[in-house]
């Protein structure tokens, strides 16, 4: 189980939520080594940014400056050609049908994506106890598989899971499946980091500076892949810390310091509350609770 450790912390009442704002964020695990998911560092990673160094035992990606280039397009660090299907180029288990990058010689490259869906599964073959769906890591839709003996279980935690199913393990930034050859270690061939799509979805918000918005259900948990973005607005409140840090975080054409706040509110979901704050430079970090 993970170990949260705070410093310094304040406890704020925030639009009738509990938050807990902490100066110093460094999260354990069973093993005493740092868990960098709950910074919202995964998404960084996810759009290409480069390491810039280390804080507290966790990558930095100061000065990271996301940019769709002219010509082409680029999706996790990747260069994908005018035209070129974005699954042509990254294998991952994300669920983009048809994206295609459309890119001229004097424009920035965006993507343009199809509607789509995996089908349905015979309903009858799926309530067969020998039949289950297999999961991939490199393709988004399962495929029916029937043998001859019931599916593996795999255990991780207090959790079971079914040969073929896809899981992610608590507060990690991963994606695995479940096999017969499951050893339970999430750093074998069952386990890859969790793909974000956000990137082809909210690329220009991305440019601007705009904060990556996670959905929580608990002020503890891992900040894998935002599910939309958070851009300036006239509603916004801003708390400037003012201690003295080279550490800032943009946000739109704003500069904010380390440890700095913003309180305001997202329609993605129906409106709702929102509180970002500056943990995890070169954006803004903001998370709203479903609680």
């Amino acid at each position: 189980m993970s170990q949260l450790k705070l410093t310094t912390y304040s406890k704020m009442k925030h639009f009738g939520v509990i938050l807990f704002i902490a100066s110093t964020l460094l999260v354990n695990d069973a093993f005493g080594n740092t868990n960098c998911d709950f910074l919202g560092l995964h998404f960084y990673k996810t759009i290409g940014c480069k390491v810039s160094g280390n804080e507290n035992g966790c990558p930095s990606y100061n000065g990271c400056q996301y940019s769709q280039p002219i010509g082409h397009c680029t999706y996790q660090g990747q260069k994908i050609n005018n035209g070129q299907d974005v699954k042509d180029v990254v294998k991952d288990s994300s669920c983009n049908f048809g994206c295609i990058c459309t890119a001229t010689a004097r424009e920035k490259g965006k993507f343009r994506c199809a509607p789509g869906n995996c089908g349905e599964v015979d309903p009858v073959l799926k309530k067969n106890p020998k039949c289950f769906l297999k999961h991939s890591l490199d393709k988004c839709c399962p495929k029916l598989k029937c043998g001859d003996g019931v599916p593996a279980t795999c255990k991780v935690g207090n959790e079971i899971f079914k040969e073929g199913q896809i899981f992610r393990p608590k507060n990690k930034c991963l994606t695995c499946i479940c096999t017969k050859d499951f050893d339970g270690k999430l750093n074998g061939p069952n386990c890859q980091s969790t793909p974000c799509d956000i990137e082809v979805k909210e690329p220009e918000n991305i440019e601007k500076n705009c904060a990556p918005l996670y959905v929580t259900s608990s002020t503890s948990e891992a900040l894998c892949c935002p599910s939309t973005f958070v851009c300036p607005s006239s509603i916004d409140i801003i708390k400037q810390n003012t201690t003295s840090t080279s550490k800032v975080c943009k946000y739109g054409l704003k500069t904010l310091t380390l440890g700095s706040t913003i309180e305001t509110e997202n329609n993605s979901y129906g409106q709702r509350k929102v509180h970002c704050k500056c943990i995890a430079p070169p954006l803004m970090t903001c998370t709203m609770s479903f609680n």
